[in-house]
């Protein structure tokens, strides 16, 4: 979807409106909402929909991937959150569906975090995950339980951009926790929570601490092949390129952005770290790799 690289949510929704040829006053009536309100929305006048009216605007539009309204880069497949894979608590979720508005959540956080709207993130996030908690003692589901963990991670990453360290890392420990309570061969396929991405997040939190030294022991003390997701496992390579350029190891900074790209190249393609990192890299090549870093632009699309 490169056309939308750099698209609010609203622009998103009038280009998958009209992709489909639908009429704002058909879209409004689809989600209970008048054309003025669709309008509105699609202009920037009205904040972003909240989570139910967002999964409401993606089923009408026929979108799968509700990562494709909110512009955030992760792949949030609508059926895993409002099919029939947590049909064991069908009565609860034709109630108020507190899984899909958490997984509705997930991926908003991740959007309004970027647009550095952090308060709404955290409120968002929070907000998804007190709809988990009540069912998370009852429920069989595992999955339930792993997007409050992701949830947890979610609200820690904003305070860590921030420069709040206790803050980070006190929602980093409940998430782990749940991780470890789910077991190693645990994964939440949707937002890949488990053991292994919570230390990928952990290299996150000390990137964003600007703690690079720390980023590269904990990167150092596992392997990366064991995230099973390739385009999480980019995401996490260029995390570890973003420790080394902190701390200006420019030959170590390209290795991982190369790693990452031979991993998931659509990944690096669309990641705005990325692509600053490579820009920087083509300013001062390391010695002996200018031309290896200008084919790296070249293939990610950055033109230095």
């Amino acid at each position: 979807m490169s056309g939308l690289t750099g698209k609010c949510t609203g622009e998103r929704i009038k280009h998958f409106r009209n992709r489909v040829g639908m009429s704002r006053p058909v879209l409004g009536g689809l989600v209970g909402r008048g054309a003025e309100w669709v309008k509105a929305v699609e202009t920037g006048r009205l904040q972003v929909p909240r989570l139910p009216m967002l999964l409401r605007i993606a089923r009408a539009l026929d979108v799968r991937d509700l990562a494709e309204l909110t512009g955030d880069g992760y792949a949030v497949p609508v059926q895993a959150f409002t099919g029939e894979a947590h049909a064991a608590l069908s009565a609860v979720q034709e109630a108020d569906d507190p899984y899909g508005i958490a997984g509705g959540a997930w991926a908003l956080t991740g959007a309004l975090r970027d647009t550095g709207r952090w308060e709404e993130a955290i409120t968002v996030a929070l907000g998804g995950a007190r709809q988990l908690e009540p069912w998370l003692n009852r429920t069989s589901d595992d999955d339930w339980r792993g997007m409050w963990g992701a949830l947890q991670f979610e609200v820690g990453y904003v305070p860590a951009r921030r420069g709040r360290h206790g803050e980070a890392w006190g929602y980093w420990e409940r998430a782990n926790e749940m991780a470890r309570r789910l077991g190693p061969r645990y994964r939440h396929v949707p937002t890949s929570f488990s053991t292994t991405v919570m230390n990928a997040h952990a290299v996150t939190l000390d990137v964003e601490l600007r703690r690079p030294g720390d980023a590269m022991r904990t990167a150092n003390g596992f392997d990366a092949n064991e995230i099973p997701s390739l385009a999480r496992r980019s995401r996490h390579l260029i995390e570890v390129a973003r420790a080394h350029h902190q701390r200006h190891d420019g030959p170590s900074t390209y290795a991982m952005l190369y790693a990452a790209e031979r991993t998931a190249p659509d990944t690096i393609r669309f990641n705005g770290y990325a692509r600053d990192i490579l820009l920087s890299l083509a300013a001062a090549p390391p010695t002996g790799l200018r031309d290896d870093v200008h084919a790296l632009c070249d293939r990610v699309g950055v033109r230095p």
